[in-house]
């Protein structure tokens, strides 16, 4: 039998707590010794609040009805100006809360796509998930006028964009100050956009020099399911 490939949004999220764990084990910082829930869900109480205030800002992926990984996206108004964009994740979410979340906006942001370790890697057929999942979004998002990310400046983040035609928009120094994943600082946020104005194509300058791969040579034509 084939996997089943479920998606769910906002009121309708299952198994609330996997996702939360899913998010935590990728987001959730260290500070003194203590946990800084300020890129994560702090707990079910919380994700329902979230949901209760902003149920088209949360979409969850299931394999078999397991939660494979959790997208959270924020609307809001910019305009397709880049001075617009929020300069932190925490002027972007309301310092996590989402209470910056704006249905009326002519703009989404997916601000972080996390998928369980169990489904690095997993595909549908020949697609990969996180392919799928980007595709899916902007159909789902198909109303909002501009469509840009909030990533990690990491190889995975670059790869997977460049892979589904987004192009570099602007850098972000610092947007989320403290973060580290891997051992890795991931402080600096990379702003990509799958419907957006204007590029930066320098960028890519940038990101060839830090993960020394020519990134351009990958670049497939911008992608047409985002503008459906």
């Amino acid at each position: 039998m084939p996997d089943v490939l479920t998606y769910r949004f906002g009121h309708d999220i299952t198994n609330r707590q996997q996702l939360i764990d899913i998010d935590q084990a990728y987001w959730k910082l260290i500070v003194n010794g203590s946990i800084d829930f300020r890129y994560t869900i702090k707990n079910s109480e919380e994700f329902d609040r979230m949901i209760e205030r902003s149920p088209h800002g949360f979409a969850a992926v299931y394999v078999n009805e397991k939660p494979a990984l959790l997208l959270k996206a924020m609307m809001y108004v910019t305009g397709g100006l880049n001075m617009n964009i929020p300069q932190t994740s925490d002027k972007l979410t309301g310092n996590g809360t989402w209470e910056t979340f704006n249905p009326e906006g002519d703009t989404v942001t997916f601000v972080t796509c996390t998928a369980s370790p169990a489904f690095f890697g997993y595909r549908i057929g020949d697609v990969r998930l996180t392919d799928d999942v980007i595709r899916k979004a902007c159909k789902e998002y198909s109303d909002k006028r501009f469509k840009t990310t909030y990533s990690p400046v990491n190889i995975h983040a670059t790869i997977t964009h460049t892979r589904n035609g987004a192009l570099p928009v602007t850098l972000l120094p610092k947007a989320r100050p403290g973060l580290v994943v891997d051992d890795i600082p991931s402080e600096d946020v990379l702003i990509w956009g799958y419907d957006w104005p204007t590029f930066d194509e320098s960028l890519f300058d940038y990101l060839n020099d830090l993960f020394r791969k020519d990134l351009k040579k990958d670049l497939r034509a911008y992608s047409p399911h985002c503008f459906v």
